[in-house]
């Protein structure tokens, strides 16, 4: 059985690693697109990702101390599916991806206002 904690870092990877992937997708395609404030776009867009890719560092910290390990298995077009394995414990969690969407969109713009 998982803890409530292990249950918020799983979830908080998830979405941290989606929102970092979308955000490497973002900014591949600003790069090539003729914008007058593109630099400005690109800058912002960096800045995000640094955030991201910190807090990730920490969840992945956390993930190592309790011994977690987290695989993507599939994502079907409505779920999206993931292995977690703790020490003494297996199981699949599946997330409605709707759902993911709307809380990266979410952590983004909130990220992006700091």
């Amino acid at each position: 059985m998982l803890t409530k904690q292990q249950e918020e870092v799983i979830y908080h990877f998830v979405l941290l690693s989606i929102a970092k992937r979308v955000l490497e997708l973002d900014l591949a395609s600003l790069e090539k697109v003729p914008l007058k404030l593109k630099m400005l776009y690109i800058e912002r867009t960096v800045h995000v990702m640094d955030q991201i890719s910190q807090e990730l560092a920490n969840v992945r910290k956390q993930m190592k101390v309790t011994k977690l390990h987290i695989t993507k298995l599939r994502n079907d077009g409505t779920f999206t599916f993931y292995l977690v394995k703790t020490k003494d414990y297996e199981c699949t969690k599946q997330y409605l991806n709707i759902h993911l969407k709307r809380q990266i969109f979410q952590y983004i713009e909130e990220k992006s206002r700091s």
